[in-house]
């Protein structure tokens, strides 16, 4: 049968008064640990428990009560020693719950990151340790995809990466492969920022990239793929027929843009940013720009949703846009 939360609150106060209580006062300088408990899974699947650990949800009501017993025990297992250690001044400073094992680095890629996951397994004991760490470690967000654009093709093969912030996020990771399922990584790095800008990419190529965020020591999930296709030759993107200034992407944004410009010659370039009322309220270039095609990234965290208007002035060739802030 299953023990409630107020029956396992009575065992964990004695275990805490017995044995953790004590081992603490015997040892204040150093922090308690618990490196695995709790896999009470078996209780519920009681047959080859190790063989049926990666399914994505498993009921066997070998008693009849209607419960799943290693599910709803392993929950209360979880929730009352979150309560006794929070009436103990949090003692156990910390708990591996899942996934405390070696592997070298390829079985790790291809088995256990890819299957040993809790959060995919829909399972009422992680939801309750998913809710209790939140409220000390809020749980980052999922970055979203700006630019490149998914799918886009005749990218230039100099270009910024950019995504929106994400919600309780302090870095970001960023991955760039040739293919779908990043079996080959070409770019793998840790960011501060929401915008990463990379070069050499080669011509005619497709590439694929992912986001996630982190906050301290938690992760969000991967965010979507997106997709973009390398330009086929130099000439289009490094030597353009004719001036030419895109309207930014995306557009509405918030808070970062890319506008494109195209040059047939080095020229001197100002580019200006203004509000419905003509006043300049920033300047994103001003100096010599040389042929070819180039991008400048409007970062506009510090102003107000609205309409804006960026004017390219480069030698004899100028336009003006328009783009919308949409906070």
């Amino acid at each position: 049968s299953v023990m409630s939360t107020t029956d396992l609150e009575n065992c964990w106060n004695q275990i805490f008064n017995d044995h953790l209580i004590p081992l603490k006062d015997n040892n204040p300088d150093k922090p308690i640990l618990f490196l695995e408990f709790g896999y009470v899974d078996a209780i519920g699947s009681p047959h080859m428990p190790s063989m049926r650990e990666f399914e994505t949800k498993f009921f066997e009501d070998s008693d009849l009560n209607g419960l799943d017993d290693g599910e709803e025990t392993q929950a209360n297992v979880y929730s009352a020693f979150f309560d006794v250690n929070e009436n103990n001044s949090n003692l156990i400073e910390g708990a591996f719950l899942w996934g405390n094992q070696m592997s070298s680095n390829v079985d790790w890629a291809n088995s256990f990151d890819k299957l040993r996951t809790f959060s995919i397994r829909n399972k009422i004991a992680e939801d309750t340790v998913r809710q209790y760490y939140a409220q000390y470690t809020p749980l980052p967000g999922i970055p979203e995809l700006i630019s490149p654009t998914d799918s886009l093709s005749e990218s230039p093969t100099t270009l910024s990466l950019i995504w929106h912030s994400s919600v309780n996020s302090t870095s970001y990771r960023v991955q760039v492969a040739s293919d779908s399922i990043f079996s080959n990584i070409l770019i793998d790095k840790t960011h501060l920022d929401t915008t990463l800008a990379i070069s050499d990419l080669q011509y005619n190529t497709p590439y694929f990239w992912q986001v996630k965020s982190f906050h301290q020591a938690v992760e969000s999930d991967w965010s979507q793929i997106y997709s973009f296709t390398t330009v086929a030759s130099t000439s289009v993107f490094e030597i353009p027929v004719n001036f030419k200034l895109d309207q930014n992407y995306p557009n509405p944004f918030n808070p970062k843009t890319v506008i494109s410009m195209h040059y047939a010659v080095g020229s001197n370039t100002v580019i200006n940013i203004y509000n419905t009322q003509g006043v300049l309220v920033d300047q994103l270039l001003k100096g010599f720009v040389e042929a070819g095609t180039h991008e400048v990234i409007w970062d506009a965290s510090g102003f107000n949703s609205g309409i804006y208007f960026y004017r390219l002035q480069a030698g004899e060739f100028a336009d003006t846009k328009k783009m919308i802030l949409l906070k």
